[in-house]
């Protein structure tokens, strides 16, 4: 069964948005839909404070994905490097992942799961330096994913080419 007629139904009743790029002349090639919450702090115009940089950032590292360009990806949850852009969370058959942003420290991070290649649900997001313990802010991404999607399973594999078209292996890139 699709989860893509779910996913309609879930937009049409605002529970789920798109996520357009906001970079002129820059066509989306992957899809993420996200929460009201994420919502919240990603639609500009970003405050000219510390928070709102934060904010913009984060709003880039999404704008990355949605253009489609290539990403670094981990599957190792606690040992990435600081750069890393996607991240698998633990457990690793979760399904659930980080998007990270991490231009302006302390980053953010956006809590989610891919429901086919290149289709990213972004349910819930923090600021890192909130996020501890880690796998608390995870297990309340599940539960969002539970309350939404209580007959779907997000999708999971061992392998980029299950979530993404163009992104490389942090970890093998440095051997």
């Amino acid at each position: 069964m699709s989860i893509l007629p779910h996913i309609q139904k879930l937009i049409q009743t605002r529970k789920l948005f798109w996520v357009p790029s906001l970079l002129p002349g820059e066509k989306a090639e992957r899809k993420m839909v996200i929460t009201a919450n994420v919502e919240s702090v990603i639609c500009p115009p970003f405050p000219e404070t510390q928070l709102g940089v934060r904010h913009s950032d984060f709003r880039q590292t999404i704008d990355s994905f949605v253009t489609g360009e290539e990403l670094s990806v981990s599957f190792i949850y606690n040992r990435k490097p600081p750069g890393t852009i996607l991240a698998a969370t633990n457990p690793l058959d979760s399904g659930f992942w980080q998007l990270r942003s991490t231009a302006v420290a302390p980053g953010m991070r956006l809590l989610g799961a891919f429901i086919e290649k290149d289709f990213f649900v972004g349910l819930s997001f923090n600021y890192r330096e909130k996020m501890k313990p880690f796998d608390a802010s995870v297990q309340d991404c599940a539960q969002v994913w539970e309350d939404l999607f209580q007959d779907y399973s997000p999708l999971k594999g061992h392998e980029i080419s299950t979530y993404l078209t163009r992104g490389y292996n942090v970890q093998q890139a440095k051997q």
